[in-house]
């Protein structure tokens, strides 16, 4: 098997529990909730409109134990939610709610939710969920764009702008962009849909699923397998939850275009090559690429080695929204500068 020439890593990962938190008082500036894309900036007001809402309703106990129980009740990753489905069950019980609280009507509701796009609901922070016992001190808070300061409402209507970096002390509930496909198996907690059936599992693994324990010597074909991920700094905000890692198998357009590149497998928690890792170090064992798979690629392309891309892709599974040609650049400017080793991290 042909060594990978160099190994190009790079992690986002969400904050969770934080051991210094602000109170939502102490706000960040109102100049950091401002997106640039005009498009996104469209959704702002929609979004907050449908958080203030959900924060009105919340006012009432009924609602909130309502509330409650449909987030414990939820299968999904981290307790989430499909917004539209949660305003329309039972009988459109939250949708009813939401529509009542400013005076507005259901049409308007609707047309909020059209404009903002697909949401979900959830608390992203899990000591925030384990906190909130249905009381009134909560938070409901969206945002447009990563990195910008989070708005949130409280159950008396009134806006808070958050600090982006650090979550506040108060339960703070997200309606926020989806970014988890609710109709997947995958989607459900702790599913596991296509475990790695080529790995040893007699060791003991770490943090993580999707393979455990390590690799034993074999005399059969080699594979490309992973035992190890670490990151060691996160660029993403609090109200995007658990981070969603993903390893990007990289490879030339074509035999005939061997300077863009894209993805030739995706390993991932809702790829068809599955793993899931929500920490910011794994060990384990996982099959990148298996020997049939290897032997293909370099029949392939017999004068280009693969490369390896891993990130943290919340909104897309298994899409690198990166410019193709700044990616392609900057793949081909590391895998020259490391022309002559085997590997590279």
């Amino acid at each position: 098997m042909r060594a990978c020439r160099w190994m190009l890593v790079a992690g986002l990962c969400a904050v969770t529990a934080c051991s210094e938190q602000r109170s939502p008082m102490s706000v960040a500036e109102e100049s950091q909730v401002r997106p640039l894309d005009p498009d996104r900036e469209a959704r702002r007001a929609p979004r907050e409109r449908i958080a203030r809402r959900v924060a009105l309703a919340l006012a009432d106990p009924e609602f909130r134990a309502y509330v409650r129980r449909s987030l414990d009740a939820s299968p999904f990753v981290e307790r989430k939610l499909p917004f539209s489905r949660f305003l329309s069950a039972e009988g459109s019980r939250a949708g009813a709610a939401l529509a009542r609280t400013d005076g507005s009507s259901a049409a308007a509701l609707t047309a909020d939710l059209t404009v903002a796009g697909r949401l979900e609901f959830y608390f992203p922070v899990p000591s925030h969920r384990e906190a909130w016992q249905g009381g009134d001190e909560l938070l409901v808070a969206t945002e447009v764009e990563d990195h910008e300061a989070p708005v949130a409402f409280d159950t008396k209507g009134v806006r808070h702008v958050l600090d982006p970096r650090t979550p506040p002390r108060t339960p703070v509930l997200a309606v926020v962009p989806q970014e988890t496909d609710f109709d997947s198996p995958s989607a459900l907690e702790g599913a596991v849909i296509a475990p790695c059936d080529t790995c040893d599992t007699g060791g003991s693994g770490g943090t993580g699923t999707g393979g455990t324990g390590l690799p034993q010597p074999s005399d059969g074909p080699p594979s490309l397998r992973m035992t190890y991920f670490s990151v060691n700094k996160d660029f993403e905000g609090w109200l995007k939850g658990a981070p969603e890692y993903e390893v990007h198998v990289m490879a030339p357009v074509s035999p005939t275009d061997t300077t863009h590149y894209r993805t030739l497998y995706c390993i991932g928690e809702h790829s068809s090559k599955y793993w899931n890792n929500d920490n910011d170090s794994w060990t384990g064992d996982v099959v990148l690429m298996s020997p049939a798979e290897l032997y293909a690629y370099h029949s392939t392309f017999p004068q280009n080695n693969y490369s390896i891309l891993a990130v943290e892709d919340d909104d897309t599974s298994c899409e690198i929204r990166v410019d193709r040609d700044r990616l392609s650049a900057m793949i081909a400017a590391v895998s020259t500068a490391y022309a002559n080793y085997k590997g590279a991290r």
